[in-house]
């Protein structure tokens, strides 16, 4: 049960601040709108790869070998999506340094990443190519 619980904890926790729930106007005018609007498509992406994790984690709920694998893959991954936000926006401590438009450029960024995440990890969710001999564990 941590397993399943450990990347989603992180990963929403990454997306939710003090309970705030946004939302995206239909007809986005204002750059708080957009900004919002930005934070909800990120959010989609993460619910999206919280899915492909919990699909992965019933695939191979009795391969301990795949599953540290996987959890140790989520945590460099985690590592990586840190360290390239902060190479792309170092100084992060000063909210204003990059003006209204941060937290748009900020979210989409991130979603980027956590999108091609999904394609990284859905490879282990359909048949390799027939005669692949380097599946691996790309093999259900």
């Amino acid at each position: 049960m941590t397993r399943i619980l450990g990347l989603a904890v992180i990963l929403v926790s990454t997306c939710v601040a003090a309970g705030e729930t946004r939302t995206c106007p239909s007809q986005p005018t204002t750059q708080a709108d957009l900004n919002a609007c930005a934070d909800v498509s990120y959010r989609k992406a993460v619910t999206e790869l919280a899915r492909i994790h919990r699909q992965l984690r019933v695939l191979h709920k009795n391969d301990s070998a795949f599953l540290d694998a996987l959890d140790a893959s989520d945590r460099a991954w985690l590592s990586y999506r840190d360290a390239q936000l902060r190479l792309l926006y170092p100084s992060r401590t000063d909210a204003s340094y990059y003006g209204s438009t941060h937290p748009m450029c900020e979210s989409g960024y991130l979603e980027h990443l956590a999108r091609l995440r999904i394609e990284e990890l859905r490879a282990w969710l359909v048949e390799p190519a027939e005669g692949d001999i380097c599946a691996g564990t790309l093999r259900p």
